[in-house]
């Protein structure tokens, strides 16, 4: 058996281990292991006390005749945990070695840090060949542009949270975002190739 019969194996055993893993079961591996292996691509934490809830309620419920406005403030404090505790909505991105695979997802934790619920989860597979590729687009008769970056292999297209724009106020320079770590260190990290097209 040749060296890459078994890495085709391997890459086989690992693809069919993802399907059979509850991804909610690596949202808690994420969170309770930081490790090494795990590159956090974006995540943000909004925390709320039972004063800042009550208080939003009653807004929620003052603008509801407003178009309904309100019932999307109500629903969104409802759903962020219990109305009498300190709860932190966490909204999360992360790749992981291990799965070869980057993981979003949405969570909240208790006042005392540990996962009361996940309320969101996804899991997407960069697979063979995987390329970070960054997508030009011209804007404007002044030739400002807009960089959009996705990860791109056979399996899907993954969008990143990177964007550059110099269109929106001329000469201010770029502006780059990209949460977390800069994206050189995450290809450096997930071993892919930025390839700008």
């Amino acid at each position: 058996m040749s060296q890459f019969d078994e890495f085709a194996d391997l890459e086989k055993e690992l693809n069919e281990e993802i399907r059979f893993i509850n991804v909610e079961e690596i949202v808690r591996e994420i969170e309770e292991n930081k490790s090494d292996s795990l590159f956090i691509i974006q995540r943000v934490a909004d925390s709320r006390g039972p004063i800042q809830k009550i208080i939003g309620l009653i807004f929620g419920i003052l603008l509801i005749p407003l178009f309904g406005f309100g019932i999307y403030q109500i629903w969104a404090i409802l759903s962020s945990g219990p109305i009498n505790e300190h709860t932190t909505r966490v909204v999360s991105e992360v790749y992981s070695k291990k799965y070869n695979s980057i993981i979003k997802y949405r969570l909240i934790l208790n006042q005392e840090n540990i996962i009361h619920k996940i309320s969101r989860s996804k899991i997407n597979t960069l697979g063979k060949n995987a390329i970070i590729e960054l997508d030009k687009v011209w804007s404007d008769n002044m030739g400002g542009h807009t960089i959009y970056c996705w990860i791109k292999s056979e399996k899907n297209r993954i969008s990143l949270p990177y964007y550059e724009s110099d269109s929106s106020v001329i000469g201010s320079g770029i502006e780059v975002l990209f949460v977390g770590e800069r994206l050189d260190e995450f290809a450096k990290f997930a071993n892919l190739k930025i390839v700008s097209s």
